[in-house]
C-alpha cells in the first residue's frame, strides 16, 4: 500500500495518475478473482481498494471480499473488513445481508474491541431490517457493565 501511495505521489501529470490507478484497479480486480487468494493478499487488495474508493473511484467489485475480511477471526482483518463495508456499501445494497451474521457474532462476543468495530459498522450501515435483526444484541450491550460498549 505504501508503495502504491508513493507511486501516486510521484506521478507528475493527471494522465499518468489515472493510468496508474487504472492499472492498479485491474490488478486488484484480477487478484480478487483468484480462487487461492490468501488472507494477507486479500487484506492488501482490499486496503488498496478502499483507498481507491476514498479517492472517488468505484470499488463495488470488492464488496464481498471485504465482507469476507469482516468474517475473519483476526482483529486487523475484521477492522479493515468492517471499514471496507462502510466505504463500499450503503444500507440499500442487497449484499449487506451477507454481513449480518458477522455483525451478530461480533456483537455477541465478549471482546470489547470486536463489539466496538461491529457497532461502528452497524451505525453507518443500519437499514431498518438490519436494525430490527440486531436490536436485541445492541440492547444487551447498552445494558451491560462494559464501559467501552456503552460509549
Amino acid at each position: 500500500l505504501s508503495d502504491f501511495i508513493g507511486a501516486l505521489r510521484a506521478t507528475p501529470t493527471m494522465a499518468q495518475e489515472r493510468a496508474l490507478i487504472a492499472k492498479e484497479a485491474l490488478a486488484i480486480r484480477t487478484s480478487l478473482k483468484e480462487a487461492d487468494l490468501s488472507l494477507d493478499q486479500r487484506y492488501h487488495a482490499i486496503a488498496k481498494l478502499v483507498l481507491l474508493q476514498m479517492m472517488g473511484h468505484s470499488g463495488h467489485y470488492g464488496q464481498v471480499e471485504g465482507m469476507k475480511l469482516a468474517a475473519s477471526s483476526r482483529l486487523a482483518d475484521k477492522r479493515l473488513g468492517y471499514y471496507a463495508a462502510t466505504q463500499l456499501l450503503d444500507q440499500w445494497q442487497p449484499t449487506l445481508t451477507l454481513l449480518t451474521n458477522s455483525l451478530q457474532h461480533d456483537l455477541a462476543s465478549g471482546e470489547a474491541q470486536l463489539q466496538a468495530q461491529a457497532l461502528v459498522c452497524l451505525s453507518v450501515l443500519a437499514s431498518p431490517e438490519l436494525a430490527l435483526e440486531l436490536a436485541d444484541e445492541v440492547a444487551r450491550l447498552i445494558s451491560s457493565h462494559h464501559l467501552m460498549s456503552k460509549k
